[in-house]
């Protein structure tokens, strides 16, 4: 079975797409890396299951549909470490 996890899940709000979007992104995007990739196992789940408190999570995504594949990749990959291929 291949389960791929790809896309940009940095900011999803596209009704203040733009500049404004720029650093709740970025807050966003540096808690999602340090989560998926400085921890695996239990810790990395647990770190994803608490994303609403995570910096600016609301402002960048209103809703989770977008998050929800990124859960199913992190949570096949278990103990796996996550890997950036392309950033910026």
């Amino acid at each position: 079975m291949l389960i791929i996890g790809s896309g940009l899940p940095s900011f999803h709000d596209l009704s203040s797409f733009g500049p404004a979007a720029a650093a709740p992104s970025a807050a966003f995007d540096a808690w999602l890396g340090e989560t998926l990739i400085g921890r695996v196992g239990a810790e990395r789940a647990a770190g994803l299951e608490g994303w609403t408190d995570a910096p600016s999570a609301r402002r960048c995504h209103p809703r989770e549909d977008h998050l929800v594949p990124l859960f199913v990749a992190a949570g096949a990959a278990e103990d796996e470490p996550a890997v950036r291929h392309y950033h910026e």
